[in-house]
């Protein structure tokens, strides 16, 4: 989903249940990060890590 479906989705000319439904399916692409990273700003809440690091391979 592109910022701009998401802008459409969400724009005042479309009725609210779509709007909860489009809501929804933002929420769900942000918990499983199927969303850019530089889109999403919020981090889900069971991460405890700091998000942009990757795990190192030890030799």
């Amino acid at each position: 989903m592109t910022r701009v479906a998401v802008r459409e989705l969400t724009d005042s000319n479309v009725p609210s249940d779509v709007k909860n439904e489009a809501e929804k399916l933002i929420t769900v692409l942000r918990n499983t990060v199927m969303l850019h990273p530089g889109l999403v700003r919020k981090r889900p809440k069971n991460v405890k890590t700091p998000f942009p690091m990757k795990k190192r391979k030890k030799n």
